[in-house]
């Protein structure tokens, strides 16, 4: 058997797999022993941080996009997944006066495109696979 078949078939799920397990304890033991209430340090810094990340995604996405490259799903999903992040924790960090403007912003902005982009990613990921499976067959047909 092939190295690569033996990675994509037992390997990567059993990582993905242990990685969720062994992190219920660890959020278990976080929930018990942070505090409900933290000074930050270097707070502009993570914020700003973080979205520039996410304008970086934002431009790789739009740019893989324009070049109708098959790494668009990759890049759409992934930067889907960090405006849901970013809407989490623009709700969770807010304080009660502007948590109502977060929440707006996440409902109007933010999820309504992170769902797009990562249906994007989906059904580009779904069409790969068929061509890819057309492919195969094809050749199979030809040997």
């Amino acid at each position: 058997m092939d190295i690569t078949k033996i990675v994509d078939k037992y390997f990567r799920p059993f990582v993905a797999s242990a990685a969720a397990i062994f992190l219920i304890p660890w959020v278990l033991y976080l929930e018990l022993v942070l505090p409900t209430h933290y000074e930050a340090y270097h707070w502009r810094g993570a914020w700003v941080g973080f979205d520039i990340g996410l304008v970086a995604f934002l431009a790789a996405t739009a740019i893989l996009g324009f070049r109708r490259s098959h790494l668009l799903s990759i890049a759409a999903f992934s930067t889907g997944v960090l405006l849901l992040v970013d809407v989490w924790f623009d709700i969770m960090t807010a304080s009660p006066h502007d948590r109502p403007t977060s929440i707006i912003t996440g409902l109007c902005g933010n999820i309504p495109l992170a769902l797009i982009l990562m249906g994007i990613g989906i059904q580009i990921g779904r069409r790969i696979y068929q061509l890819a499976e057309k492919a195969t067959d094809d050749i199979e047909h030809e040997l």
